[in-house]
């Protein structure tokens, strides 16, 4: 796991979590290719890991690195390239939250053929706290547009 702050980061100010994961799932028989020699068919790039969340990572990333430096963001920013699939793993962003201030939201890239997903969970529906505070990052979409509006004014 990678993680960084915004450089004028205020703690007094509320934090947006920018987060995609690094990690590639196992290969398996299905393959038909070489998982582990990347390959161009007829333009496009197969390899293990080729298709997964790279793009996300690397968008989320570029959004970091262009309000890293501002000084006048009404909001923190904290970005979190997650070694495991968003939640499902102990090692992955679930063992980060413990070193993040309170989030007010996030954003999780996450492949979806190109369609918004907006994800939603009660924090009282998930059993333990670093999945609590996860879940009430990502339920408070409401939130996430306001901060989103308030960057692009």
């Amino acid at each position: 796991n990678v993680w960084a702050f915004n450089k004028n980061f205020d703690k007094s100010k509320p934090t947006l979590l920018l987060n995609s994961h690094h990690d590639t799932v196992k290969p398996n028989q299905g393959y038909t290719n070489n998982p582990f020699e990347a390959i161009v068919k007829d333009g496009k790039l197969f390899g293990l890991g080729s298709n997964d969340a790279g793009g996300c990572l690397v968008s989320l990333l570029a959004t970091f690195v262009y309000f890293y430096s501002n000084e006048n963001l009404p909001y923190n920013i904290v970005m979190v390239a997650s070694a495991e699939e968003e939640s499902s793993g102990k090692n992955g962003l679930n063992s980060v939250l413990k070193h993040l201030p309170e989030l007010e939201c996030a954003i999780v890239g996450e492949p979806t053929l190109m369609q918004l997903a907006v994800a939603e969970m009660h924090p009282a529906n998930v059993p333990d706290r670093a999945s609590r505070r996860q879940a009430s990052v990502e339920g408070n979409t409401s939130k996430l547009f306001e901060i989103f509006a308030a960057s692009r004014a």
